[in-house]
């Protein structure tokens, strides 16, 4: 508690001063938080509460008010592969990089989006498959407008299994932009793709999606088109 009320107080203190003295005071304070043993130790007492499911809520806060610096690390940590993290178990990764993500929401709410978002695009355009997974999780467990129109990046991506989890996202946040995400991915290449971008579009698709569906006639998933166009015109005024 004393630690994070040191860093608030630092945090609404740093707009108050134009320069001088008291500014060069606050940057070493930040300075000595950044050394890179400082940095590892939060990330690693972090996971430590997060595994052992005990409270981790202050020093989340904590994570946050230390701002940029603490984004990388977090990143890195969920892009650790499952088999380096056998030993928690399948679940307790998942409850892992869900955690993380809720601590990087935080900071998206508090310092922008920009930083994590360049970090992330970098992920995403790499040849990483498993690295492509884990950002696109990321960017669900986060929930920022902003972040998910990274989507738009790996709709096309080399791998199915990573365009899979890209139609899954999509569909679990149907927002307008989200939905063009999705109805351009009507036209994916592997059938698996396709049926579950027919299948989730008859679910939470708009007015666009249904003339897409409608209107698609290079696919061999005939009656799953029928069922999610049936679906939406059985909607009626709620398909907009």
């Amino acid at each position: 508690p004393g630690l994070k009320s040191l860093l608030e107080r630092l945090d609404k203190e740093k707009s108050r001063f134009d320069g001088g003295l008291e500014i060069r005071a606050i940057q070493a304070i930040y300075d000595r938080f950044s050394e890179q043993r400082c940095i590892n130790g939060f990330i690693e007492e972090l996971l430590n509460r997060i595994d052992k499911n005990t409270f981790y809520a202050d020093l989340a806060d904590i994570i946050v008010l230390l701002g940029e610096m603490m984004i990388k690390p977090l990143i890195h940590e969920v892009m650790v592969e499952d088999k380096k993290l056998s030993y928690l178990g399948s679940f307790a990764i998942f409850l892992r990089r869900r955690a993380l993500g809720e601590v990087l929401a935080m900071m998206v709410k508090k310092n922008g989006y920009e930083t994590i978002s360049e970090n992330l695009k970098d992920i995403l355009q790499g040849s990483n498959p498993t690295a492509v997974k884990n950002a696109v999780d990321l960017i669900m467990y986060v929930q920022d407008p902003a972040l998910m129109g990274l989507l738009s990046v790996v709709i096309a991506y080399p791998d199915p299994e990573v365009r899979k989890k890209v139609v899954l996202v999509l569909s679990k946040f149907p927002t307008s932009a989200n939905l063009q995400l999705l109805n351009k991915m009507l036209n994916d290449t592997d059938v698996g793709v396709q049926l579950n971008v027919i299948n989730l579009l008859g679910k939470v698709g708009d007015r666009s999606s249904l003339d897409l569906l409608k209107n698609l006639k290079n696919t061999e998933h005939q009656k799953a088109v029928k069922a999610a166009t049936d679906f939406l015109e059985n909607r009626g005024g709620k398909v907009k």
